[in-house]
């Protein structure tokens, strides 16, 4: 193997006397690595090394045209003295100043391209300093071609001018031709072998879709094996296992040399033969499905069949699987009947059933609706048969069904005046395309129900209110109408009081002394009323401020020591709430200091988006809730309450357990007016 000095003064002398004898031995070493060549980096690599170790060139590099917009040489391999020179350059196939030196000129004319002076020729000027740098005194380029398409280019270096005559240039090319069939072989080879991973993988696919489609057959399937043989150009059997001999009654060993046409019919082995040649000479595999005579059985097959390519990049054989698939047809059948009583069945069902695609156009529908036909229904946009608003709220639950893959649930309202409670699933890919279910319940009696259930309960409310209000102005009357000259009375009996002479009478000292007791007590009592009818805390500070305030006069008259927790969102509620959350709390209070013996109580009123929670409890002495008295009315009024606004009270007690009533209420805001 010649040595390379790294001199170019030195190479060149010794290069002047190579010629196309170097080039034959390139082209020779070259031949032997092709022949052995498993890898096509490698392979690129080893041509370069020979072309600068056995041929003497300086430098020798492979670049493949990439197919972008930029027509760019990708630099895939090198040897010899390089020093950086490929990544200090730019070079393109396009017709453009970096793409007509030698390599980019050799890809786009796909003929060999000599520059013999690379310091005069125009055409190397954007890579005249970085090769002069180098000692690359003359270059070539060698285009890679195979069947009429250009793969890249070969570019060799050589320390001296006019270094490449003709057929120095031919023997180059040829090996130019030669490494472009090797880069194909291996191509092809790569491509064959992911086929054959993509073929094994389909019938992994198919054996598990079959299983899948109908469980029926699953035993079926799982015990079943597929016949598997391999054969020559001839068709003649060099492999068979034991499943490909069972169905012609005979052994494997029996079978191998013998052909096709000595096995089938001749209706069949004409069949099979020419495909059998087929992926021979196209080195692709192929698959079909066939019915034939086995030993007097009519058998349906599905057959792959697969090249096995040898040292050369050649089809030396053929191996092929065959499957058989009479059962999985008949069950395919049997399917598609069964599919026909499901629709059937669907047919029957009282609810509404639609099978819609992406954009809601209706696929299918069970029942027509009032007024429209399933012809009328099948083909038609189903958004379009709702009421405008509520087609957004349909729109939004088709896709997230289709990308989800959960049910979603909605009611919705049709442009014919019906109600449907509706569930959207999602069902697998069908020709192609994502569709849903639509099951529909017709619920427009129940949201007539609903709607007078909340006409009645709108009427509760306002029954409700007038109720407070009549209190609210009772109490009132009560203060202007007899509180105020009560409280007169009294403040003439006290300024008169005074003036009366020390001779009156004792008796009558005493007698208007009673009187005005009776007044104090009479303006005491009065506004006990007032307070019990509408506690004018409530109005004034709203229901936090009024329950701190219950919580302080509970203290104050029993002693019994209140923890209140208050979580409620800013703004007032409805009068008739804010007044029904006070009685409660107060009654519950009330009981604890009646009937408790409890030391200290804890109120809770929290509130957490639309409810109400509300929650006294204490630590006394409890009792039994299905033993109260009837006529104590204290626990009832709790429920009552509670019920008349829409909620539930709970109250869980035990002797010796203390005491925890709990309701729950729907919020209900003031009004704008109201909270004025």
């Amino acid at each position: 193997m010649p040595s390379q000095d790294s001199s170019p003064e030195s190479q060149a002398e010794s290069f002047a006397s190579g010629g196309s004898l170097r080039a034959l031995k390139a082209l020779g070493q070259c031949c032997r690595v092709l022949v052995r060549a498993q890898d096509e980096g490698r392979l690129l690599v080893e041509v370069c090394r020979i072309c600068t170790e056995w041929a003497g060139y300086r430098m020798a590099w492979v670049g493949l045209a990439e197919q972008d917009e930029a027509k760019t040489i990708r630099p895939a391999a090198q040897a010899g003295f390089e020093e950086g020179y490929l990544e200090q350059i730019r070079v393109t196939w396009a017709d453009s100043e970096h793409g007509r030196g030698p390599v980019g000129t050799a890809v786009r004319t796909a003929s060999p391209c000599v520059i013999r002076d690379t310091g005069a020729d125009p055409r190397f000027a954007p890579w005249r300093d970085e090769a002069l740098r180098r000692g690359y005194a003359s270059c070539a380029g060698l285009p890679l071609m195979h069947e009429g398409r250009t793969l890249g280019a070969l570019a060799v270096y050589a320390p001296e001018k006019d270094a490449f005559d003709e057929t120095e240039l031919g023997v180059l090319q040829e090996l130019a031709d030669s490494l472009a069939y090797g880069i194909m072989a291996l191509r092809t080879r790569e491509a064959l072998r992911r086929a054959h991973d993509a073929l094994e993988e389909q019938v992994r696919d198919q054996t598990r879709e079959l299983a899948a489609s109908h469980e029926r057959y699953r035993a079926l399937v799982e015990s079943s094996q597929d016949a598997i043989f391999q054969l020559d150009r001839d068709a003649r059997l060099l492999f068979v296992n034991t499943a490909g001999a069972r169905p012609l009654g005979l052994e494997p060993a029996t079978l191998i040399g013998k052909t096709l046409a000595e096995l089938f019919p001749q209706e069949a082995a004409e069949q099979l033969v020419p495909e059998v040649r087929k992926v021979f000479d196209s080195g692709v595999p192929l698959t079909s499905e066939r019915s034939i005579h086995v030993a007097g059985t009519l058998v349906t097959y599905s057959t792959v069949l697969a090249p096995v390519f040898g040292a050369d990049a050649r089809v030396e054989s053929v191996v092929g699987i065959a499957r058989d698939v009479t059962r999985r047809n008949l069950a395919e059948a049997a399917l598609r009947r069964s599919e026909a009583r499901y629709a059937q069945l669907l047919e029957s069902l009282p609810n509404f059933v639609l099978v819609v695609d992406s954009e809601s156009v209706i696929q299918y529908a069970n029942h027509p609706v009032p007024g429209v036909s399933i012809e009328q229904l099948v083909g038609s946009l189903g958004f379009g048969h709702l009421v405008p608003e509520h087609q957004e709220q349909c729109r939004r639950a088709l896709g997230a069904a289709l990308a989800t893959g959960q049910v979603q649930q909605l009611e919705v309202l049709d442009r014919y005046g019906l109600w449907w409670s509706c569930q959207v699933v999602s069902l697998s890919e069908l020709e192609g395309r994502p569709l849903a279910m639509v099951i529909c319940a017709d619920v427009t009696a129940r949201h007539a129900a609903e709607e007078a259930l909340r006409r009645k309960e709108q009427s509760l409310r306002q029954l409700l209110e007038v109720y407070e209000r009549h209190r609210q102005l009772m109490a009132y009357e009560i203060h202007d109408g007899v509180t105020q000259p009560l409280a007169g009375a009294l403040m003439t009996l006290e300024g008169t009081v005074p003036l009366l002479q020390e001779n009156c009478a004792n008796v009558t000292r005493q007698g208007f002394s009673r009187v005005a007791d009776l007044l104090r007590e009479g303006i005491a009592q009065s506004r006990r009323l007032m307070g019990g009818l509408r506690p004018p805390v409530l109005d004034e500070s709203g229901l936090p401020a009024a329950l701190d305030y219950l919580a302080h006069e509970v203290r104050k008259d029993s002693g019994i020591e209140v923890a209140l927790a208050l979580e409620m969102e800013a703004g007032r509620l409805a009068a008739p709430l804010e007044t029904a959350v006070f009685r409660i709390v107060q009654e519950g209070l009330a009981n604890v200091g009646r009937h408790s013996r409890s030391p200290s109580a804890r109120v809770a009123v929290l509130q957490k988006g639309d409810r109400l929670r509300i929650e006294v409890e204490d630590q006394g002495v409890g009792f039994d809730p299905e033993a109260v008295d009837p006529a104590r009315f204290g626990l009832q009024g709790i429920r009552e309450r509670a019920r008349l606004l829409g909620g539930e009270a709970t109250i869980q007690s035990a002797p010796g357990r203390g005491t925890r009533i709990a309701v729950d209420l729907p919020v209900v805001k003031a009004a704008a007016a109201d909270d004025e």
